[in-house]
């Protein structure tokens, strides 16, 4: 089943068609937004922080992919992107920051 974040002041910020597209591209189980996008403090030079869950892959593919959708991301958001892999995230009081303050723009 696929999820796409409906808030009219992210819907400006990311297309959601395109983002959508390339999360079936590469593989993407389940992307979410947290961090400034979320905030009044996102403007026109602030990075788009995002942490993704991918589908089960051998390591060489997802590497690929990884790299892939974040330049994909960057390219399709004209603006930096910084891209999680959720498996990634270690430390404690940084995974409950994110589960807390994320939203959901994506996930099958």
């Amino acid at each position: 089943m696929l999820a796409l974040l409906n808030q009219a002041s992210m819907s400006n910020h990311l297309p959601q068609l395109a983002v959508a597209a390339l999360c079936r591209q590469y593989r993407v189980r389940r992307l979410a937004v947290f961090g400034s996008m979320l905030t009044p403090a996102f403007g026109p030079a602030s990075d788009v922080d995002l942490v993704a869950a991918f589908e089960p892959m051998p390591v060489e593919e997802y590497a690929d992919n990884y790299l892939a959708l974040k330049f994909s991301l960057e390219e399709t958001l004209g603006r930096s992107v910084d891209l999680l892999e959720a498996q990634a995230l270690r430390n404690p009081y940084f995974q409950a920051e994110v589960a807390r303050t994320q939203r959901v723009v994506y996930e099958r």
